[in-house]
């Protein structure tokens, strides 16, 4: 890639590259970025684009785009080793392990949807989880989780009661229903 380095009014280094992209192209890949860093290095490119002809320093591309000076200088140097592949891609990986595997998870799901032995809140879930995995979770942590993932509630009212015969119950609305009083 062509690149140089031209002085601009206050005598700072301005480094002129080109830009493959259009000003169209790069606004769009924005709005579809997968994450914020992307985006952020869009639009970092995009004020290089704007200053391609005269260039633009580090100090200007910092004033203009409020990012600190190291990530203008490394994300101008992607651009320019590798293109618009390298400046979009983003090769870390998150450090922290799961919290449960996914057998844990499956057998907490399942504790959770159980009708026949349901838990009365968090304090026993984290006791059942304790006897089952051997893990001690904050409350915070297995509430947060539980509520994220699996979309529980602390506090939920029952619509009937979870041992009642269903047969019984449509045999009693039989019985009511026609026998209406009126005073």
């Amino acid at each position: 890639m062509q690149q140089k380095l031209n002085k601009d009014i206050m005598g700072r280094k301005c480094l002129v590259f080109s830009i493959k992209e259009s000003l169209e192209d790069l606004r769009k890949m924005v709005k579809k970025a997968p994450s914020n860093l992307i985006a952020n290095r869009l639009k970092l490119l995009i004020e290089c684009k704007k200053r391609e002809k005269e260039g633009v320093s580090k100090e200007e591309l910092k004033r203009l785009t409020g990012f600190c000076g190291e990530s203008v200088t490394q994300w101008r140097r992607m651009y320019i080793e590798g293109g618009i592949e390298k400046l979009i891609s983003h090769n870390r990986k998150p450090n922290h392990k799961p919290l449960l595997t996914k057998p844990e998870q499956d057998a907490l799901e399942g504790k959770l949807s159980d009708p026949e032995n349901p838990c009365i809140g968090y304090v026993e879930l984290l006791d059942w989880l304790e006897k089952q995995t051997g893990k001690r979770l904050k409350y915070s942590t297995l509430y947060a989780f539980a509520r994220r993932r699996y979309h529980t509630k602390l506090k939920k009212a029952r619509k009937s009661h979870v041992k009642k015969d269903a047969q019984a119950a449509e045999d009693f609305k039989k019985k009511t229903s026609g026998s209406s009083t009126t005073r």
